[in-house]
């Protein structure tokens, strides 16, 4: 598998950063933001100054499960997490992490994104 890479210029992106940079453009996309393309976009985002509780790391999962089913049907999820913590500063991050397979393959795949939220 191979694609564009957007990031800090244009690169050919082979494997799995190719895969795990699809991801990432996926999970934090806007509404539209591509013509043709993620027309509902992602609502992560929104939850980014939400409180840090479990209903909001639920509510992360379900998005991050909504997004997956209906823009990447070729991918098979083991397991999701996600949530808000207070990092060594005080600060918040952002974590979400994704155990998936491709239908293709049995090799497991483990895609970490942590964004964090400044005072």
């Amino acid at each position: 598998m191979q694609g564009l890479i957007l990031k800090n210029g244009i690169n050919i992106g082979i494997g799995t950063d190719y895969l795990y940079d699809r991801l990432e453009r996926l999970l934090f996309i806007n509404t539209n933001e591509i013509l043709g393309f993620y027309e509902d976009g992602s609502q992560l985002l929104d939850f980014f100054w939400e409180p840090a509780t479990p209903t909001t790391a639920r509510a992360l999962i379900f998005e991050v499960k909504r997004l997956l089913s209906k823009y990447e049907p070729t991918l098979d999820i083991v397991a999701i997490s996600a949530g808000l913590f207070p990092d060594d500063k005080g600060e918040m991050l952002m974590m979400i992490e994704i155990e998936f397979m491709k239908k293709s393959e049995l090799d497991i795949y483990n895609y970490r994104y942590l964004k964090l939220r400044e005072k």
